[in-house]
């Protein structure tokens, strides 16, 4: 099996981040149930997966690797023999709509960056963690409205992501947008690079009081035509480009 493999490699390379025999274990099994699944697609198959989802001391068995936790299982040996068994296992829950027990495995070990690709697409819940992954993914890609909405349902949430979305609104100059989320926090995100001039007040102060009222009852604010973040906006300075 390719645990065992993975296993002998680590040894021969490293020391205090290697797979000990509990560790080499416990991904067996968990590699054991993630095939069984695969095969039977059975509800009952996936809930064992689940149950048997590693807590962080299950993969860093020192002290020393519990901060490569705050990262990926990546990050060290005994973190990569379980990387690729937790990514097929993220793939497979998303395809199965268990968002409550994604959330749980994100909780614990943050998803694989495929998985929060394929969780852009699909994802219906309000988890503000896995909300504010998509964000982070959706702006990576240069999908700007898409991670305006993430991050907007995540502060709806937790009133700390809207310091996300009013960073994202200042730096590319959505004044009404920006002035809107005032309502929740006065702070905001700052982003790498420079931000746009934010853009003259279009609302009148009543328009902006009944905008925060509504975003306080939890109706988020549509983004304007002028503002970048709006699709059809980038999609038509590409066409004059």
């Amino acid at each position: 099996m390719r645990i065992i493999r993975l296993c002998l490699i680590a040894l021969v390379v490293t020391t205090f981040t290697a797979c000990t025999p509990l560790t080499e274990q416990r991904a067996e099994e968990f590699e054991g149930l993630l095939a069984k699944y695969q095969k039977t697609a059975n509800t009952e198959d996936l809930d064992a997966i689940v149950e048997k989802w590693p807590e962080p001391d299950d993969i860093y068995f020192d002290l020393e690797d519990l901060p490569y936790v705050l990262s990926t299982p990546g990050d060290s040996e005994a973190g990569d023999l379980w990387a690729p068994l937790l990514e097929d296992a993220e793939h497979e829950l998303i395809q199965a709509e268990r968002w409550d027990a994604l959330a749980a495995a994100n909780d614990k070990l943050r998803i694989a960056p495929s998985s929060i690709a394929m969780l852009s697409e699909v994802y219906p819940g309000n988890d503000p963690d896995l909300l504010k992954a998509i964000g982070h993914h959706s702006r990576e890609v240069g999908n700007l409205e898409s991670a305006y909405n993430a991050y907007a349902r995540a502060a709806l949430d937790s009133h700390r992501a809207a310091e996300l979305v009013r960073g994202l609104t200042h730096h590319y100059g959505c004044g009404d947008l920006y002035r809107i989320w005032g309502e929740l926090t006065d702070g905001r995100a700052y982003l790498d690079g420079e931000a746009l001039t934010l853009s003259a007040p279009q609302l009148s102060h009543r328009e902006l009081v009944k905008a925060r009222i509504a975003l306080r009852n939890g109706q988020i604010p549509d983004i304007p035509e002028s503002c970048p973040l709006d699709a059809d906006y980038s999609a038509s300075s590409s066409a004059r480009g």
